[in-house]
C-alpha cells in the first residue's frame, strides 16, 4: 500500500499544477469564450462613497448593484479660450449593456472601443456618479463605482 502513495501523490500534483498552469495561461473571457479581439474590457468594484459615509462608518462593497452602460454620444465642441484646445460635451445615448455586480461588489463587462457612460445603482437610494470612460480596442480598465446614499 505504501509503494503507491509517492506515484500517486507525483500524479496528484502534476495534475493540480497543469490545471492551475492552464487556467492562468488561457485568455478566454469569464465563461470560458473568447472575447471578440477588437473589443475592451472594463472591470471594477462596487463601494460606498468614503466622502459621503457617516463619521465612523466603515466603507463596504454591494453585491447586487446594477451597473448601466450607456454609450456617449458628442453634443458639441466647444473652445474654453482661443488658445485652448477644442473640447467635446458628450449626452447620455442608448443603454448597450447592463451587469449586476457580484461577490465583493466585482463587475466587470466587454465592450466594443469608444466612449460610454457608467453608472451603479443599489436598491431604491443608493447610485453612483456618472462616469465618462474610454474603452481602447485590446485594453482593459479598472473602474470603481463609489455609491451614495439616501439622495
Amino acid at each position: 500500500m505504501n509503494r503507491w502513495i509517492i506515484p500517486v501523490s507525483l500524479f496528484l500534483l502534476l495534475f493540480t499544477v497543469s490545471s492551475m498552469l492552464s487556467i492562468s495561461c488561457n485568455p478566454s473571457g469569464k465563461n470560458g469564450t473568447e472575447l471578440p479581439k477588437d473589443d475592451g474590457q472594463i472591470t471594477g468594484v462596487v463601494r460606498d462613497s468614503e466622502e459621503h459615509l457617516a463619521p465612523g462608518s466603515t466603507p463596504q462593497t454591494y453585491e447586487g448593484a446594477l451597473i448601466q452602460v450607456y454609450k456617449a454620444v458628442e453634443a458639441g465642441r466647444y473652445r474654453l479660450a482661443e488658445d485652448k484646445p477644442e473640447q467635446i460635451n458628450y449626452e447620455t445615448g442608448e443603454l448597450v449593456a447592463e451587469v449586476e455586480s457580484g461577490e465583493g461588489g466585482r463587475w466587470e463587462v466587454s465592450l466594443e472601443p469608444g466612449k460610454y457612460f457608467i453608472r451603479a445603482f443599489y436598491q431604491d437610494s443608493s447610485y453612483s456618479e456618472e462616469i465618462l470612460v474610454e474603452i481602447e480596442s485590446g485594453k482593459s480598465k479598472t473602474l470603481d463605482l463609489h455609491l451614495i446614499h439616501g439622495i
